[in-house]
């Protein structure tokens, strides 16, 4: 049975800290694709799901004229 070692063998090479970023960036993407895919059917999108999200979280009722801000703050609204 082998040790673990902390040194990688001959040959193995690590990945460099700019392709790990790109990649989590890559797969952080395919995500948020998957997600807006799954809410499309409900008709809602991301930025309105954080949205309501904020407005249930509230620790009371938001008057009608400050939902713009909030909304606006999270993203620009899509064509519906």
């Amino acid at each position: 049975m082998k040790a673990c070692a902390s040194v990688p063998e001959k040959g193995v090479r690590r990945p460099t800290a700019e392709s790990l970023v790109f990649s989590f960036l890559s797969a952080a993407d395919a995500m948020e694709a998957r997600l807006e895919a799954a809410l499309t059917p409900t008709g809602l999108s991301l930025a309105k799901l954080a949205v309501l999200h904020f407005l249930a979280e509230a620790d009371e009722p938001l008057p009608c004229p400050t939902w713009p801000r909030v909304s606006t703050a999270c993203a620009p609204t899509s064509p519906s």
